[in-house]
């Protein structure tokens, strides 16, 4: 079977595409929660109760055992009573090494007394950890290089035709 690349057009489009979602990942995701991220060290903070503490299991699509820590807390926010499962901002996410998930787990023992940081105009937005974490920083730098690649890209066909252009120019006035 012969080895297809994208042509101009093509390429142009995966440019374009690549730009949007790394903008918009930035612009609609990342950035917003690494505003709230910094302003999380801000927020008050009651004493809550660890709920649940465990480590989950899953498989990806290749196969590979993930695990992920999963922890469930309460905290009484002016008189109202609420649960969360938020251990920091960033994302729920999960590794194929073990070690972080039991760690982030046994920090967090079920009965465990926690100060719980919550959001003052959300107070249903409790989490044990405030402040920016890797996982955000990752998404939001990785966003710029996918729309940086994209711009590569994009500017590689734009750049093509204006060298063309240039000397059409030249021969015609030559």
């Amino acid at each position: 079977m012969a080895n297809r690349t994208a042509g101009p057009v093509g390429t142009f489009v995966i440019g374009l595409i690549f730009i949007a979602i790394g903008v918009g990942g930035v612009h609609f995701y990342a950035g917003p929660k690494i505003k709230e991220a910094k302003e999380s060290v801000k927020w008050p903070s009651v004493t809550g109760k660890v709920l649940t503490s465990d480590v989950n299991t899953s498989r990806n699509s290749d196969g590979k055992t993930m695990y992920s820590a999963e922890v469930a807390f309460n905290y009484t926010v002016e008189g109202k009573t609420y649960t969360s499962s938020s251990i920091d901002m960033g994302p729920k996410s999960s590794s194929s090494s073990s070690s972080d998930a039991y760690n982030t787990a046994g920090q967090y023992p079920v009965g465990k007394s926690v100060s719980v940081y919550y959001n003052p105009e959300l107070p249903s937005h409790g989490v044990l950890e405030t402040g920016v974490p890797t996982s955000l920083t990752i998404i939001y730098w990785g966003g710029w290089v996918f729309a940086g690649i994209g711009v590569l890209l994009t500017f590689k066909l734009l750049f093509k035709i204006l060298l063309i252009v240039g000397v059409l120019a030249t021969t015609k006035s030559g």
